[in-house]
């Protein structure tokens, strides 16, 4: 079948309409907060709003809240006295 040499109005490109919707935004009232993390815990701690929303502040506020076990144990390696290799710690 040969090529067709003029175009359809249809063919290719964006379309008016066409593609996902735009979600409506998440709107809710929350004291006014001065601390970000104290922001943070309110939006955690409301049951009304939505469980992503609440996840996310979950997770931005996990390097504040807890420490990593990795970096204590770093930490503590450093702050421990330097040994001779084949050397037993003393007790």
């Amino acid at each position: 079948m040969p090529r067709q040499t003029h175009h359809h109005p249809n063919w290719g490109g964006a379309r008016p309409g066409a593609g996902r919707k735009p979600k409506p935004p998440v709107l809710f009232e929350i004291a006014a907060q001065d601390d970000p993390m104290q922001f943070l815990l309110a939006v955690m701690n409301r049951a009304d709003l939505d469980k992503r929303l609440r996840i996310e502040a979950a997770h931005a506020l996990m390097p504040y809240m807890h420490t990593r076990p990795a970096d204590t144990a770093i930490k503590s390696r450093a702050a421990a006295p330097p040994r001779l290799a084949g050397t037993e710690p003393q007790s």
